[in-house]
């Protein structure tokens, strides 16, 4: 009799668990789809932030010209423009041109 009791025990124990097993399987779905949406808003999230670092760059790389530019467009010393050097200094070898300016040079240059 023992023997059976056993197997009544392990049937009863069998059918608690398919219980359990059919109350976890009702509550997946929702959380599949709360998983799912969570995903979708880390690769949007993911795609900001590489768009970003891509901005970050162009902005630091923009800022380098820049200062670049303005290394080449220093203002000229006094005393460079007795210089006969004035011609090969950086503000006026590059790629920009001075047309129809309205600098005033000093008379010693004119």
């Amino acid at each position: 009799m023992a023997g059976i009791f056993d197997v009544f025990t392990v049937l009863r124990r069998i059918r608690q668990l398919e219980k359990k097993l059919m109350i976890t399987e009702g509550r997946l779905p929702p959380v599949r789809e709360v998983l799912s949406r969570f995903s979708t808003k880390l690769s949007n999230a993911q795609d900001f932030v590489l768009k970003a670092a891509s901005t970050v760059q162009e902005a630091d790389n923009m800022n380098r010209a820049n200062i670049l530019k303005h290394q080449r467009n220093e203002v000229i010393s006094p005393a460079e423009y007795h210089s006969p050097s004035l011609l090969s200094h950086p503000a006026f070898v590059g790629e920009d041109t001075l047309v129809n300016s309205s600098v005033r040079w000093p008379s010693s240059l004119q």
